[in-house]
């Protein structure tokens, strides 16, 4: 399904174990929101979105997803 290109995204990691993914990528590849009711751009802006988030149930409540938007806003 992923073969043409990989997806820009961030994995979380607590010591060897992942507890987290996030997929983020330019408001561009994501062609669906521009006729979008509710999060179709309101200008030209070259603006970068969490598409895809996902925290394992036993990690969440611990400050994880924090974290991670974190570092996807560094990217």
């Amino acid at each position: 399904m992923f073969e043409s290109s990989p997806l820009p995204s961030l994995i979380g990691w607590l010591s060897e174990e992942t507890v987290g993914w996030l997929q983020v990528d330019e408001r561009a590849a994501f062609p669906r929101l521009a006729i979008a009711r509710l999060l179709k751009p309101i200008d030209d802006a070259p603006v970068w979105l969490v598409a895809c988030f996902f925290i394992k149930k036993v990690f969440r409540r611990q400050g994880i997803s924090a974290q991670m938007l974190r570092a996807a806003w560094r990217l």
